[in-house]
């Protein structure tokens, strides 16, 4: 099923991957508990889940590009290129 997250939160969650407030290197290093309480404070606790479970699944995937695609597929072009560079 598809996530379904409002855009203002999307928003959020874009602007501190951008400025670095959600750390990509740190997503790497953390548990499911971990990241779960991490997201829970920029989409709250029942988004949570589903959304750390969208990282976790680029992180431990077998091919080296899905977190490179999950970030092109929720970022602009412009985005991707500051983002990209931090994976």
């Amino acid at each position: 099923m598809p996530l379904c997250v409002p855009k203002s939160v999307v928003e959020k969650v874009k602007r501190a991957l951008k400025s670095g407030d959600i750390p990509l290197s740190r997503l790497y290093e953390m548990d499911s508990k971990e990241m779960n309480a991490f997201f829970s404070s920029y989409v709250g606790d029942a988004l949570a889940p589903r959304v750390s479970a969208v990282f976790e699944e680029a992180i431990i995937s077998s091919n080296k590009k899905a977190f490179a695609n999950v970030i092109k597929r929720t970022f602009t072009p412009k985005q991707q290129t500051d983002l990209l560079g931090k994976v």
